[in-house]
């Protein structure tokens, strides 16, 4: 685990994070490191069929990828190596093609590495021209051969050395187009778990509110029936039992004015207890409306 890490990490400062560039920008950075190993490859395997010319072509490549890469991972400036990167790639698929046997040697073979990897880090509008380029590029080169085939030398001392380099051409071919499928689907991957996460945290989000609104309307119920429950009391209070006291005022009243054989503080203090129970009720409906 230690070395995966480790691994991932050196990964890492060479591309970039995924906090830091996109997928495109990813993916540019990291065919611009295995592009530069493929270079030193493809240059020991033309030291060993002795294609000199060739291997000073590829020096200049990789010192151009190393260019190109150091723009967009450290500069930041991805389409500038882009156009760089299609540029120079052109140039050396044609130069290999004339120093390299033409359609005898695994010049062709390099379209298939610049395509898939021009149409994955650029935007759909350029796909067309990557297209018509690399069908133009590549029919104009056999024509040329065919018209004039000496301007295409035979490179090869030893049909063995054309077999090497037509073989580890195309291994590498085919290991990089690997590596680009298998980069893209692990980015697609790696978005699709993101946005899951997300859409369970939205997921969430969306229970907690749920379950917000649904306390907060249990809450404003309770509310309700507690105002409903007090404006009931109040309206006992103000009405069942303003009734009595009323009753009991216009029965003192009435004593008052007959007369009665009950001492008079009596009815002083039955008045002004009554009077209290009145001034209470009033207050009590009082402090209810304000509620």
């Amino acid at each position: 685990m230690p070395a995966n890490k480790n691994n991932k990490t050196l990964w890492n400062k060479l591309v970039g994070t995924h906090a830091e560039f996109s997928m495109e920008n990813r993916t540019f950075n990291s065919v611009g490191v295995l592009t530069l190993i493929m270079l030193f490859f493809f240059l020991l395997a033309n030291v060993l069929v002795g294609l000199f010319k060739v291997v000073m072509v590829i020096g200049v490549l990789m010192l151009l990828q190393g260019y190109v890469l150091y723009l967009s991972r450290f500069r930041k400036k991805m389409q500038a190596g882009v156009i760089i990167y299609a540029v120079s790639s052109y140039l050396a698929i044609i130069v290999n093609f004339y120093l390299n046997s033409g359609i005898n040697g695994p010049g062709l073979y390099f379209f298939f590495l610049t395509f898939p990897f021009l149409i994955t880090i650029t935007p759909r509008s350029r796909h067309l021209l990557w297209a018509v380029l690399h069908v133009f590029i590549a029919i104009t080169l056999v024509l040329s051969q065919f018209l004039f085939p000496e301007w295409v030398p035979y490179t090869y001392k030893h049909l063995s050395e054309r077999f090497v380099d037509i073989v580890l051409s195309y291994v590498i071919t085919v290991l990089f187009i690997y590596y680009i499928t298998i980069y893209l689907r692990n980015h697609y991957e790696y978005e699709k778990k993101l946005a899951d996460r997300r859409a369970q945290s939205i997921e969430q989000q969306k229970l907690l509110l749920e379950t917000a609104l649904e306390e907060r309307k249990a809450q404003e119920e309770k509310i309700k029936a507690k105002n409903e429950a007090l404006m009931k009391i109040a309206h006992i209070q103000s009405h069942e039992m303003r009734g009595p006291v009323t009753s009991i005022m216009g029965i003192m009243n009435i004593i008052k004015e007959e007369g009665s054989n009950v001492p008079r503080e009596y009815f002083i203090y039955l008045e002004e207890a009554v009077n209290e129970l009145d001034r209470k009720i009033h207050e009590i409906v009082r402090q209810t409306k304000d509620l």
